[in-house]
């Protein structure tokens, strides 16, 4: 196979990885949320944070919620805020909420009311209605 040739086709395999990613996130993030309904707590988490750490916005959020409630795994909010500012830096409303909360409070993070401010803008930008 010719160089061109080669370049081409791992060009296209590529491509067609890309493609096929977001539905196969999808279908995992969806049996996270399954296993979250039959209180498999051990199984979403697992799958949460695989794909929290693949960059997926929603899953992220879960996991900020799951540290923050303890639902599931020990509760830790400073965890809660490393997950919650994941999803809120990708634009996710109610992680950028739940961040200004976790600012206004100090609650896992130190105590800062200018970020707490800048994240509630944010997510009020957004039409967060609280």
């Amino acid at each position: 196979m010719a160089r061109s040739e080669s370049r081409w086709l791992f060009a296209a395999l590529l491509l067609g990885s890309l493609a096929l990613s977001p539905p196969l996130l999808a279908d995992e993030y969806a049996d996270a949320q399954t296993a979250v309904r039959m209180r498999d707590y051990q199984q979403a988490y697992t799958l949460y944070k695989k794909l929290g750490n693949q960059g997926y916005v929603d899953a992220q959020y879960q996991l900020a919620a799951m540290y923050r409630s303890g639902r599931g795994v020990d509760k830790d909010h400073a965890r809660a805020a490393y997950w919650y500012e994941k999803a809120a830096e990708q634009g996710h409303a109610k992680a950028q909420y739940n961040l200004g909360g976790m600012y206004e409070n100090g609650w896992g993070v130190t105590q800062d009311s200018g970020k707490a401010i800048a994240w509630y803008r944010k997510a009020a930008a957004q039409g967060h209605d609280k």
